[in-house]
């Protein structure tokens, strides 16, 4: 509705010219054009401004003027930069594209289709920048600044539409024309293809990337460049977990960067304060945590400010400084509420929730789970809501845009006919000047005749206003009609929802009817049976009593038996179903959490001190995906999964869910087992010894399934999510370890924890890896554990 009432604006403005800014002959002058322009050039009030150029658009485009509505489009474009909606800037943008298309030379179009294309890319419909950009970039006879300027913006609109192979096609292009680029341009240009690469996951050629921005940059007029491009490096090599080159990088941009480079500062020392924390390196980590502080503080970047927080917070934490750690948290808490800043304030309930696990308060930690979970969720419901409301500013911008080309294809029409019209006006008023200079001597009779010629003359001008006022009452029926259609569209939704409660009602009284009804008939019928099993029984008194009463006995001893027999029914029934509900159950809780549960109504969590945790997980998972169709994938994933539970009975352990094509078991939990590490680990070889045998069975061509295996042990906290579907999962520090055991493993073996190598009293071999690096972990013992 609201896109339709703002093209009927844009219709009723065009049609309105004539009503509302109505032009005079005498005014219909280049000068006057050139005057106004100069005019709202050179005005400081915002009013004046938009009036001279609305009137000098006017007037050119009445005239067919074409410079000077140019230059007033122009100006009306500016005018229009800083409005919310972008509606005036596209109509008047457009226009210039329009002009510059019939009359420009390639540098003006080239110009135009850029600045079309920006409007576009900054209101983020990058589908329809991509279209001006690319018709810029294909214009023959264009300079090489233009053609950059154009291949530059149209590979970053490629890359904000998901389109990365064709930016990076762009990107060579004009790496193509290499020899012909400027320092700067070309550090803009590998700094593009930086970008892709690194959304094209090729990050050796992004590294290679920004070293070669380095070599440009470094003693030149663009040294600017240099601590950025360290600053990139050291990202990229942290995101590779290169930390040695990543730290040498970032302490790089730290050096190189200008006094005024006080952000790009702040961003180093808060990465590298990040590095050193995982290498828990805590006191060196809070140094650069600090000095990263100051900055932002500066800054007044309230974000960074309380990322660096809640750093700050964890670092205190790993230094057992519990105190200053819960108080930068409560700091963070204090800036994200204030400011709105809801990512990090979910960042920070997770840290909370991690301190009151620390403290076994794991009621506490459980809640700041939750909020951190619902924080989480409610980003990811705004994330899809900005995304639908992109879709819908995109589509609307279409919409404008078709209309818009209507209008001005209609506009020109009326304007070439107006202008015909004129001309031959014109032709005629010259012929009737010639006759009357010639028949000046003539007759009366002949003045007569030029006389009436004149006043029909008049009367055409007459007509010609009439059409004029003709136009205007058609844009006001055109508003009418709009109108009237959004008083129809509210009349009918009253209209429906008074019709829904109406029905609603009628059929809450037909409701209440029948039950009278049927209450009634239930009361009559008892009365009607009680009257006559009373009239029964005193006839049946007075002629047989003895008989009565002995046949009486008989038959309350045989209904006794039949209820009898349908109560024991009833109760073997109810048994039976009993049965089926404890099953189901069972099938989703352990049968002592699944007791608590029934008789509670409620399981409480529960603190297990030392359990074992498993984890199994399928390497080429994605590539299997995509070779099986879905069907044989969850077949296959079900056959495997039900073996594994099938062992996992067998050994007395718990399935506690999968994820994907991901298993998770734990032993030792609801029940205390003693021998909890052995028992996992036979059970992950038997685990790993099915899988070499079920790839054996498929057939020649199917992709083979390559499993990994990861058992830690230690303590956690297990306990039941949900109340309509329950969910019975277990928490700690045990069960991430467990999953970088997994992770950290290699295909076809059981890798195991020091801490759970020292449970199994050497009743298997092992293979001692050394401490291997995990992630968010650090260095940790592992060993890869076979059967003796």
């Amino acid at each position: 509705m609201r896109i339709l009432i703002v093209i009927a604006f844009i219709i009723g403005a065009q049609l309105a010219w004539s009503q509302d800014f109505r032009i005079n002959e005498s005014e219909r002058t280049i000068a006057n054009v050139d005057r106004y322009n100069q005019k709202a050039k050179n005005s400081s009030n915002r009013d004046t401004t938009f009036f001279c150029y609305y009137r000098a658009v006017e007037i050119a485009r009445s005239m067919l003027y074409y410079e000077g509505e140019l230059f007033a489009c122009q100006g009306l474009a500016e005018y229009h930069k800083n409005d919310v909606v972008f509606d005036s800037r596209l109509e008047y943008t457009y226009r210039i594209v329009q002009i510059q298309e019939k009359r420009g030379s390639a540098e003006e179009k080239a110009a135009a289709y850029q600045q079309l294309g920006l409007l576009y890319f900054d209101e983020k419909i990058y589908k329809k920048a991509l279209e001006n950009f690319s018709q810029g970039f294909e214009l023959a006879g264009i300079s090489m600044r233009s053609k950059y300027d154009a291949g530059i913006w149209l590979t970053r609109s490629f890359q904000y539409a998901d389109q990365v192979d064709s930016a990076l096609i762009i990107a060579a292009k004009l790496e193509a024309e290499e020899n012909r680029l400027s320092d700067f341009q070309r550090i803009a240009l590998y700094k593009e293809k930086a970008e892709i690469y690194h959304n094209l996951g090729a990050y050796p050629q992004e590294l290679g990337t920004y070293q070669e921005i380095v070599k440009i940059a470094s003693g030149t007029a663009y040294s600017e460049f240099v601590p950025i491009a360290w600053n990139n490096i050291g990202f990229v090599n942290k995101f590779l977990y290169n930390e040695k080159q990543a730290k040498s990088a970032f302490l790089n941009t730290i050096r190189t960067a200008g006094s005024k480079d006080t952000e790009l500062k702040a961003a180093a020392n808060y990465n590298l304060g990040l590095i050193l924390h995982n290498e828990g390196k805590s006191d060196s980590a809070m140094v650069c945590f600090k000095e990263a502080y100051k900055m932002y503080r500066d800054l007044t970047d309230w974000k960074s400010l309380a990322s660096c927080q809640n750093m700050m917070s964890l670092s205190y934490f790993h230094s057992s400084d519990p105190f200053n750690a819960q108080q930068a948290l409560n700091a963070a808490f204090d800036l994200e509420r204030k400011y709105g800043l809801r990512a990090e304030e979910a960042k920070s309930h997770e840290i909370q929730s991690m301190y009151y696990e620390d403290q076994f308060d794991y009621e506490s930690s459980l809640a700041s789970y939750k909020k951190y979970l619902s924080i989480r969720d409610s980003l990811l419901t705004l994330e899809r809501t900005e995304e639908d409301r992109l879709k819908s500013y995109q589509y609307r911008a279409e919409q404008l845009e078709k209309q818009l080309r209507v209008v001005w294809a209609k506009n020109e029409i009326d304007i070439i006919s107006l202008a015909e019209e004129r001309a031959r006006m014109a032709a005629e008023r010259e012929r009737a000047d010639r006759r009357e200079k010639e028949q000046q001597l003539k007759f009366s009779q002949e003045q007569a005749k030029a006389r009436l010629y004149r006043l029909q003359q008049e009367q055409a001008q007459r007509e010609l206003k009439e059409r004029e006022l003709q136009l205007a009452l058609n844009e006001n029926k055109l508003k009418q009609l709009a109108l009237e259609a959004e008083q129809n569209e509210r009349k009918r939704i009253e209209d429906e929802k008074k019709f829904l409660e109406e029905r609603a009602e009628r059929e809450r009284l037909l409701r209440e009817a029948e039950e009278q009804r049927r209450s009634a008939e239930q009361r009559e019928f008892r009365n009607r049976l009680q009257l006559i099993f009373g009239v029964f029984i005193f006839l049946f008194l007075i002629i047989l009593v003895i008989l009565v009463a002995y046949r009486q006995l008989r038959k309350r001893k045989k209904r006794i038996e039949e209820q009898n027999v349908i109560i024991a029914e009833s109760k073997k029934e109810i048994e039976v179903q009993k049965e089926k509900s404890d099953g189901l159950l069972l099938n989703i809780l352990p049968i002592a959490v699944a007791e608590e549960l029934k008789t509670n109504g409620a399981a409480k969590p529960r603190f297990y001190e030392d359990v074992s945790v498993g984890f199994t997980d399928f390497s080429g998972f994605t590539m299997i995906s995509e070779k099986l169709s879905p069907e044989q994938l969850v077949a296959q994933l079900d056959e495997m999964f039900l073996e594994f539970d099938k062992i996992i009975e067998k050994y007395g352990l718990q399935r506690i869910k999968t994820i994907g094509d991901a298993y998770m078991f734990a032993a030792g939990l609801p029940d205390p087992l003693d021998d909890h590490a052995a028992r996992s680990i036979k059970a992950s070889i038997e685990i790993r010894d099915y899988i070499e045998n079920y790839n054996k069975t498929l057939p020649r061509g199917n992709p083979l399934w390559n499993i990994r295996i990861g058992v830690h042990s230690g303590p956690v906290v297990a306990g039941v999510i949900g109340i309509k579907k329950f969910a019975y999962d277990i928490w700690g520090d045990t069960v991430n370890t467990a999953a970088r055991m997994e992770s950290s493993g290699e295909i076809g073996k059981v890798n195991i924890s020091g801490i759970t190598k020292q449970q199994i009293n050497g009743e298997f071999r092992t293979e001692h890896r050394g401490k291997v690096e995990a992630k968010n972990k650090g260095a940790i013992e592992m060993y890869f554990v076979e059967r003796k």
